[in-house]
C-alpha cells in the first residue's frame, strides 16, 4: 500500500511537472515559433474572447452581430510577425461585401487593416463579366477589357488614365505630386484658411501641398484635465517618408516650420490623446484636407461648421448631449438622436458639402474634409470601399493586392500576416480588430458571422539568439 501510495504521488508529481514546463515552454517560447489557437466554447489564457458583449451573440459567444469586434493575444514576450487564420462563415441574411482584418498599430487606438474578404472583387466573373485580371508578385490588376499587357505597363501609363477611371484597394498608386495652374490657389493672406478651422480633439491627419514656398503651420493646444500628463507628437511626411517631428507640448504655441521644401503634397500627422485639444491652427497653406476622421470639439461658443468631403458615406457621433442635432449632407438630412451611438448617410455624389449648428460632434469616412471649399484637394487615388459600385461608377481598372481565393457559402478559413515588430503591444498583449462596415447590432436585420476558430502562429528570435544580441556575439 505504501509502495503504491508513492507510486501514485510520483505519478501526480510528475504530471504536475511537466504542466508547469509546458506552460513555461508556451510562455517562453524558447526557439522562437509557436502557435495559439482558440474554438468555441473554449478558454484560453492566451487569446481572448471577442468583446464587446453587446456585439456578440450565441452560447459561446462567437457570433458577431456588430461591426467592430476585439480581441488580444497575450504573449508574455515580444515577436516578429503572426500569421492569423479565422474560419467563419456568414449567415444568408449577411449583405456586406467587405471584412477586415486589423492589428493595434498605435498608442492612440488606430489599427493598420488587412482585407479579409471582398465579395466585390471575388464575383468578378471573367469573361462573363467583362473584367480581364493579372496577377505579378502579389498585385492583380483588373481591366475592363485587357488594355494593359502587364501591369508595368499600365504603371507606366497612369498619367495618360483618368484617375475617376482607376479604383485601389489596398494597393498605394503613386499620389498626385502637383497641382496644375497652382496659382490660383495661392493664399491671399496670413490667416486662410486657417481662421475657418474650428477646434480638434485628440489625433488628426491632414495633407497640404506646396510649391515655391515654405512649409509653415502654427499649432496652439491645450489639455481638458490638466491633471493628466498626456503626451504627443507632430509628424510631416513627404512621399511616405518622416521628414520633421516635434513633440506635442500644452498650454502654447508650437512652429512647424521647414524651409526650401521640393514641390508636392506632405502630410502632417498630429498623434495626441482625447484629452487634448487642437485650439488653433495658423498657417499660410492654401491646400488643408484632412484624412477619414475630424473630431470637433466641444466649445463654449459654436459658430456654423461647413466642411467640403468626397467621402461616399458620412459616420457621426457625439458623447455631448447637447450636440445633438440635425446635420445637414447636401440635401439630405442625418438626425443625431443619441449620444454614443454612430449614424450614418450615404451621400452618392463626388464632392459634399456638410453642415453643422453644433460642434462637439466627430465626423469620418472613407475620404478627405476641409473646412473651405477652395481648401479642398485629394493627391489619391480613390479607394475601394463597401458601398463601391464598379458598374455605376464606371470604373475601368482596379488594382489590389487583394487574393480572392476561394469563397463558399459554408466554413471558409483565411490567413493573413501582420508584423509585429511595428505594432502596438499593451500590458503583454497585441490588440486585433474585426471589421465588417455596415453590421449594425441595434437593427432588426438578422444578419451575422460565425466564428469557427482564431489560430495564430507566432515567429521571433529564439532564447540562444536573444542571449547572443545582449551579450553581442
Amino acid at each position: 500500500m505504501i509502495i503504491f501510495k508513492k507510486k501514485f504521488r510520483l505519478i501526480i508529481f510528475s504530471m504536475l511537472g511537466l504542466t508547469i514546463l509546458f506552460l513555461i515552454y508556451k510562455a517562453i517560447v524558447p526557439f522562437g515559433e509557436i502557435t495559439y489557437n482558440i474554438k468555441p466554447c473554449e478558454k484560453s489564457f492566451f487569446i481572448s474572447v471577442l468583446k464587446p458583449a453587446d456585439r456578440i451573440n450565441g452560447e459561446c459567444s462567437n457570433i458577431i452581430t456588430g461591426d467592430p469586434v476585439y480581441f488580444n493575444l497575450n504573449t508574455p514576450r515580444t515577436f516578429d510577425s503572426g500569421e492569423v487564420s479565422i474560419t467563419y462563415k456568414t449567415n444568408q441574411n449577411l449583405n456586406i461585401p467587405i471584412i477586415e482584418l486589423g492589428v493595434l498599430a498605435d498608442a492612440q487606438k488606430n489599427y493598420k487593416l488587412k482585407p479579409l474578404e471582398n465579395k466585390i472583387i471575388s464575383t468578378l466573373n471573367e469573361p462573363i463579366s467583362g473584367w480581364d485580371s493579372m496577377l505579378e508578385n502579389g498585385i492583380t490588376l483588373w481591366q475592363r477589357g485587357k488594355f494593359y499587357e502587364s501591369i508595368g505597363q499600365f504603371l507606366d501609363n497612369l498619367n495618360d488614365i483618368p484617375r475617376d477611371k482607376i479604383l485601389t484597394y489596398y494597393y498605394d498608386l503613386p499620389a498626385v505630386n502637383v497641382i496644375p495652374n497652382y496659382g490660383n490657389y495661392l493664399a491671399s493672406s496670413k490667416t486662410f484658411p486657417s481662421d475657418s478651422i474650428p477646434a480638434l480633439r485628440g489625433s488628426y491627419q491632414f495633407y497640404t501641398y506646396l510649391e515655391n514656398e515654405d512649409l509653415d503651420f502654427i499649432f496652439k493646444f491645450v489639455e481638458i484635465n490638466k491633471n493628466n500628463d498626456d503626451k504627443g507628437k507632430i509628424e510631416v511626411y513627404y512621399k511616405n517618408n518622416l521628414v520633421k517631428q516635434r513633440d506635442v507640448l500644452t498650454g502654447g504655441s508650437i512652429e512647424l516650420t521647414m524651409e526650401n521644401r521640393p514641390t508636392g503634397f506632405y502630410k502632417i500627422a498630429v498623434s495626441a490623446s482625447d484629452n487634448i485639444i487642437t485650439e488653433n491652427i495658423k498657417s499660410p497653406a492654401r491646400i488643408i484636407s484632412f484624412i477619414n476622421k475630424i473630431n470637433l470639439a466641444k466649445t463654449l461658443e459654436p459658430e456654423l461648421i461647413d466642411i467640403t468631403t468626397d467621402s461616399r458615406e458620412i459616420f457621426a457621433r457625439t458623447i455631448h448631449p447637447n450636440s445633438l442635432q440635425k446635420i445637414l449632407i447636401g440635401d439630405e438630412i442625418l438626425k443625431i438622436t443619441e449620444t454614443y451611438k454612430q449614424f450614418s448617410a450615404l451621400t452618392n455624389a463626388p464632392i459634399s458639402n456638410i453642415k453643422l449648428a453644433k460642434d462637439g460632434v466627430e465626423i469620418a469616412g472613407d475620404g478627405l474634409f476641409s473646412f473651405t471649399s477652395e481648401a479642398f484637394y485629394n493627391p489619391d487615388y480613390r479607394k475601394m470601399d463597401k458601398n463601391t459600385d464598379i458598374n455605376t461608377d464606371e470604373i475601368d481598372y482596379i488594382i489590389t493586392t487583394y487574393d480572392k481565393g476561394q469563397s463558399t457559402d459554408n466554413w471558409q478559413t483565411r490567413t493573413i500576416t501582420f508584423d509585429l515588430k511595428n505594432s502596438f503591444r499593451y500590458e503583454n498583449a497585441y490588440g486585433f480588430l474585426i471589421s465588417i462596415p455596415g453590421l449594425l447590432a441595434d437593427d432588426d436585420v438578422d444578419d451575422f458571422i460565425e466564428i469557427g476558430e482564431i489560430e495564430i502562429k507566432l515567429k521571433g528570435r529564439s532564447i540562444i539568439a536573444k542571449i547572443k544580441e545582449v551579450l553581442n556575439f
